[in-house]
């Protein structure tokens, strides 16, 4: 599984991620001792569920079929790539995405995302796009809270992302 997380709106700044920093909604975020710097950036990713090279953009409603919250952990002393530093959730069904906050992405960004690195490389399915946070998007630090949880707008009980900080 590729894991490619863009850092803005343009794709010269895309980078891979190893599939070892995916880490599952619900399992707990341990954080160091030493937790001064560590900070969560919400972000929304996009599931790509078929194989292809060269996509078009016009096409990339086949392939991104599925989107998710995430929170992306970084600190001064962890590099962007190290184990467990992207914090998925529930994926939604794009078709079903209405009302959700996984439904804000920008899908001409993943349309153009998806198109610019299909031309160099080859989507699989199960890959990740993890689209640049929003505008108004504010890191925050988890030091000092126990639980972290965005609730579904369609049931409270069902949260789209929820990790527990330990």
């Amino acid at each position: 599984m590729k894991v490619l997380r863009l850092d803005t709106d343009d794709f010269a700044t895309a980078r891979l991620m190893a599939d070892s920093a995916v880490r599952p909604d619900r399992r707990p975020l341990f954080l160091p001792e030493d937790a001064a710097g560590i900070m969560c950036t919400p972000r929304v990713a996009v599931r790509v569920e078929r194989l292809g090279k060269n996509v078009a953009p016009r096409f990339a409603d086949r392939y991104l079929t599925a989107v998710c919250l995430c929170c992306h952990v970084t600190s001064p002393a962890m590099t962007d790539y190290s184990d467990d530093s992207l914090i998925i959730g529930r994926y939604i069904p794009v078709a079903n995405a209405a009302g959700e906050p996984a439904a804000a992405y920008d899908a001409a960004l993943a349309a153009e995302a998806l198109a610019a690195v299909s031309a160099t490389a080859t989507f699989k399915t199960g890959d990740l796009i993890v689209l640049p946070p929003r505008p108004g998007d504010v890191p925050f630090s988890p030091v000092g809270l126990d639980e972290y949880c965005i609730p579904s707008a369609v049931d409270a009980y069902d949260p789209l992302l929820q990790f527990t900080i330990r």
